[in-house]
């Protein structure tokens, strides 16, 4: 069996508040780790998850966000606002 080379974390404070506020805290890990460019199979390794596990995790974010690809959903990532701060 091959290794997969571990991916590198995004931290949670990237991902915007107001994605946050619609996504549980696991669907949330999962979008920092695919918008850090990790394939399915590496998501479910880092997370100690299944392959089919993460491909469910994803349908679920794809509706909430209502996107229909990886694509899409990165772009929505680094398309929404900035948390305020103050």
């Amino acid at each position: 069996m091959t290794s997969i080379p571990k991916v590198p974390t995004v931290h949670s404070s990237l991902l915007r508040a107001e994605l946050k506020t619609e996504l549980t805290p696991r669907e949330a890990e999962i979008v920092e780790q695919v918008s850090s460019g990790a394939s399915t199979r590496q998501v479910a390794q880092q997370l100690a998850i299944s392959s089919h596990t993460v491909r469910n995790h994803l349908k679920v974010i794809f509706r909430k966000l209502q996107v229909h690809s990886r694509g899409e959903l990165i772009n929505r990532v680094r398309a929404s606002p900035l948390p305020r701060t103050g």
